[in-house]
């Protein structure tokens, strides 16, 4: 069962790694305020460095580089979502 289910699993992190950069490339190209791009960025390193995580943990037969980053993704992901929560508008803006 679990080997039918890890080919679609890695499918999916590369589909949120496209979304992942997509939306990193919105707070760089895209118009707004520097709040939204950084919210935009920060939600692009987030599913970037959690489907990248996911690959390493599905397939540890990975080169050092893989390991280093699966490593730090956790670190980068903590910072995104604590930047995100810092950034979060509150519910009085007109």
């Amino acid at each position: 069962m679990t080997g039918d289910v890890l080919p679609w699993v890695g499918l999916v992190s590369w589909c949120v790694t496209g979304v992942g950069l997509a939306l990193f490339l919105m707070s760089w190209f895209g118009k707004g305020d520097p709040i939204r791009k950084q919210r935009l960025s920060d939600c692009g390193m987030a599913l970037i460095f959690a489907a990248v995580l996911t690959r390493v943990i599905i397939n540890p037969d990975r080169g050092p580089l893989d390991w280093v980053l699966g490593a730090v993704s956790p670190i980068f992901i903590l910072a995104a979502i604590w930047r995100l929560s810092r950034t979060q508008p509150s519910g009085d803006v007109e």
